[in-house]
């Protein structure tokens, strides 16, 4: 499973994540600064990744308002300001879940994993 990181997502957790084995993709590396959260989640569909975000709103928005199409995103909320810590919590995650985060919209906070199906 390849997971795509937005910009929000420290460079430490993208480097934590490929030292542990994952593909990760870092949006900073594949798209220019600033580009808009709807080209994003259209990259991450293109290239099959499930999408890594701390952007609370907006991609929600898109997939559940606007019916953009998603792979999967992972939403972690609650952990913006301990990188070391979000990095932690994503790997616990991906461990225990793994692909079956794809298709799903999944909040991850410290304490909780919560998913809602993604629209088909």
């Amino acid at each position: 499973m390849k997971l795509l990181c937005d910009e929000c997502v420290p460079y430490g957790v993208v480097s934590t994540l490929r030292e542990a084995g994952y593909e990760v993709i870092w949006v900073r590396e594949v798209l220019p600064a600033q580009s808009s959260d709807s080209a994003v989640l259209r990259w991450s569909v293109e290239h099959g990744c499930l999408l890594v975000t701390c952007d609370v709103q907006d991609f929600g928005d898109l997939v559940f308002r606007k019916g953009q199409k998603a792979v999967g995103i992972l939403l972690l909320r609650g952990l913006q300001n301990e990188p070391k810590g979000m990095a932690q919590r994503l790997k616990e995650v991906l461990r225990e879940h793994g692909e079956s985060l794809l298709g799903f919209f999944t909040t991850v906070t410290p304490s909780q994993v919560r998913r809602r199906p993604l629209k088909r």
